[in-house]
């Protein structure tokens, strides 16, 4: 049995300090940026650019989530069983940063020679690549998230930095991503510059946190489950995962659209694309800077209740998304910065809540898998966006749209829904389904004295 030393006492546990937390962030702006540059750009940049289709792109996008519920599982399981000088979860961040690296790099730099369905297949086959590339890193870098202290407050301060950085990783990628598109003088070249420079980036930034992060003193000695399916086993069994599993999928799936759209609906239904980087100014700020209210309003009246009214506000924001005409710019900021304040309070607490739920686990099976939990955490929000970009791929290609023409209604009714009305309806049921977690701040304190108490009789 692991030595938790007074884990339960989370009044005891020290504060991670600032410098751990930057090193925990700097990856997931460097990861952030390349997966929001492949989710917001891809499409318009084969489209417009290289111009290909949409559908089969957006299959293989699938595809690669498909894989995902194979490999995430897989990477989850196998880190919670490493063991290392480095623990469980740096090796695999580290055996990730080149493969990362050359994937997010090859598939904006195709041979020019290609063209049609080879051009489509490169797309695709290095599509894949990069997603499995994420796979071995996303997976350990949230368990390590949730191993950097025992203290639940303290972890929801970790994620927090963590999703500082992907929130500010999608500005990046909308700045980078629009001059590319709309100001590069030859746009092919220019993404092959930008991505070489961002993959050089992040291969620093998770080297960084590799060598600066390790997990807290109490998690040194814990083990994963022996069996991979006995593990996904205790996964599903727990009661509390099977809402939080179901409260984010649904709010991801309503979500997933958004990325892939984003510049599509600046430009044809706002009449606005070029000041895309403008939107997610007001994406980000507003975001960044609700992270520490969210922090201590977590604290005082618990993080499922500050999650679900979270919800609402980015619901209210959606509506207003899905009714905006062109020339609406302040409405449409105002808007932005709504799903903003909302949405990114809901990627704080979700991964935090997630680590509460592994102690329940721990207390029930004896076993810590972080990376099984946060495998099929990850898994629900990869297979939304693979399954957002399949949906914009084929609505744009069912309703006969044309790059550079006026739309028609039919193209003009999917955007606005799959931009404002679906997430407006998947955040809601995600508010009635999370009604039914009950694992509260006082039960989840009792987990923890009793894990204490363990830690104690084990010593």
């Amino acid at each position: 049995m692991q030595t938790r030393k007074e884990a339960g006492a989370h009044a005891e546990s020290p504060r991670v300090p600032a410098g751990h937390l930057l090193a925990f962030a700097l990856p997931g702006l460097g990861v952030g940026t390349l997966f929001f540059l492949l989710s917001m750009f891809l499409l318009p940049f084969a489209s417009e650019v290289l111009g290909t289709g949409t559908a089969l792109l957006s299959g293989f996008i699938l595809l690669a989530r498909l894989w995902d519920g194979i490999s995430d599982p897989l990477a989850g399981h196998y880190s919670d069983r490493t063991r290392s000088r480095l623990g469980r979860r740096r090796p695999w961040m580290l055996a990730a940063i080149v493969p990362i690296a050359f994937a997010s790099w090859m598939l904006w730099v195709p041979p020019p020679a290609l063209g049609g369905r080879a051009l489509e297949l490169w797309l695709g086959a290095w599509v894949i690549a990069f997603y499995t590339a994420t796979t071995l890193f996303y997976v350990p870098y949230q368990s390590l998230g949730a191993e950097l202290s025992p203290d639940p407050h303290e972890t929801t301060r970790v994620f927090s930095g963590m999703v500082a950085g992907q929130v500010s990783g999608t500005l990046v990628a909308a700045v980078l991503g629009t001059w590319v598109m709309e100001q590069a003088a030859v746009p092919r070249d220019a993404a092959g510059r930008m991505t070489l420079g961002l993959a050089a980036f992040t291969a620093v930034a998770i080297g960084f946190a590799v060598w600066r992060l390790r997990e807290h003193a109490s998690y040194e000695r814990a083990h994963g489950a022996k069996r991979l399916f006995s593990a996904f086993r205790d996964v599903w069994r727990n009661p509390h995962a099977r809402v939080v599993y179901l409260a984010t999928g649904i709010d991801n799936l309503g979500t997933a659209s958004l990325a892939t759209l984003a510049f599509f609906y600046a430009k044809y239904i706002l009449d606005a694309a070029e000041q895309t980087p403008l939107f997610l100014v007001f994406n980000v700020v507003p975001g960044l800077a609700v992270i520490p209210l969210v922090h201590r309003m977590a604290a005082r009246f618990g993080k499922v209740p500050v999650w679900r009214v979270a919800l609402c506000v980015q619901s209210l924001g959606f509506v207003g998304l899905s009714l905006l005409q062109p020339g609406q710019m302040a409405l449409a900021f105002l808007a932005v910065a709504t799903v903003s304040l909302g949405g990114t309070s809901g990627q704080v607490l979700a991964p935090s809540v997630m680590s509460d739920v592994v102690d329940s686990d721990e207390l029930t099976s004896g076993e810590r898998k972080e990376g099984a939990f946060y495998a099929l955490r990850n898994l629900t929000f990869k297979l939304a966006f693979g399954l957002g970009a399949v949906a914009v791929g084929l609505m744009l290609e069912w309703t006969g749209f044309v790059p550079g023409a006026p739309l028609g209604r039919g193209t003009e009714f999917g955007m606005r829904t799959l931009m404002g009305g679906t997430p407006a309806l998947g955040a809601l049921v995600a508010v009635f389904v999370l009604g039914h977690y009950r694992l509260g701040p006082l039960e989840h304190a009792r987990v923890l004295a009793q894990l204490a108490q363990r830690a104690r009789d084990a010593d």
